[in-house]
């Protein structure tokens, strides 16, 4: 068994850009694990968008109009996750709670139309991935950061081949300037 600092799980995070393979790696990573034996959740910080696409692409129009400052607030993607209830999630995950999500971001569909109950585990591996992982106050509990640097060409097709289904063109393009 793999067991964390002071009994508690391993907390890995997974960073990189949109499209870097941070999901899939997390998913490998999770089934490995689980055929030798050893629990693992898996946990996306993408479930605690503060809005969802239409919202983001609303908001992000809006900051636009009112001029470049504005603008380049909106895009800081800081402000995009709701880092307070990340980490709160996080910590009853790695005291074996329970975690319901309600009107969680759906990545099939942009919208914050799912709900999720997720089961925490008292040793094993929680993976986190996230574009951004946080600010430095969740590096002090992540027991490994890895970081994701696919190449440009790779995570444009992933996200052109996945964005087609719902996005217009442009708005894809601007997606992968914007992430």
């Amino acid at each position: 068994r793999i067991s964390g600092i002071s009994g508690r799980p391993v907390l890995v995070g997974i960073c990189g850009r949109a499209g870097c393979g941070k999901s899939t790696l997390a998913g490998k990573m999770k089934e490995e694990l689980e055929a030798g034996g050893v629990r693992s959740v898996s946990y996306s910080g993408d479930w605690r968008f503060r809005l969802d696409s239409q919202g983001r692409k609303a908001f992000i129009n809006e900051k636009w109009l009112a001029g470049l400052d504005e603008y380049l607030r909106a895009i800081n993607q800081f402000n995009w996750w709701d880092f307070e209830k990340i980490y709160a999630d996080l910590d009853l995950l790695k005291t074996g709670n329970k975690v319901f999500l309600e009107n969680i971001y759906n990545r099939q569909t942009g919208k914050k139309d799912t709900n999720l109950e997720i089961q925490g585990i008292k040793d094993g591996v929680i993976f986190y991935e996230s574009c951004i992982l946080g600010g430095a106050d969740i590096l002090n509990n992540l027991d490994i950061v890895i970081l994701l640097n696919t190449p440009d060409e790779v995570c444009f097709a992933r996200l052109m081949e996945k964005d087609s289904k719902r996005r217009s063109f442009p708005d894809m393009l601007s997606r992968q300037l914007v992430t």
